[in-house]
C-alpha cells in the first residue's frame, strides 16, 4: 500500500449527527411551527376584538349624530334669547 485510503472505504463526514441531529432538528422546526400557529391565532383573535370594536365605535358615532341632528332641528329657528 501507498499510504493513501482505499476507495471502498467508507468516509466519515464531519459535522453529519445522523438520524439524532435530524430528529432534533425535525423537533426544533415543529416547535418553531407550533408557535407560529399559536401567534396567528392570538392575532387573528385580536383582529377580531378590534373589528368588533370598531363597529360598536361606528354604531355610538350614528347614534350621537342622529341625536345631534335632532338637538339642531329643534333649536334652528329659536334666538339666543328663546332658550
Amino acid at each position: 500500500m501507498s499510504g493513501k485510503a482505499s476507495k471502498g472505504l467508507a468516509k466519515h463526514i464531519p459535522g453529519s449527527g445522523g438520524v439524532q441531529n435530524l430528529q432534533q432538528q425535525a423537533g426544533a422546526v415543529g416547535g418553531e411551527f407550533a408557535r407560529t400557529r399559536l401567534l396567528v391565532t392570538e392575532r387573528g383573535e385580536r383582529l377580531g376584538e378590534l373589528d368588533d370594536s370598531s363597529a360598536r365605535m361606528m354604531n355610538q358615532s350614528e347614534n350621537f349624530a342622529q341625536a345631534a341632528h335632532h338637538i339642531m332641528l329643534k333649536y334652528k329657528d329659536k334666538k339666543w334669547y328663546q332658550f
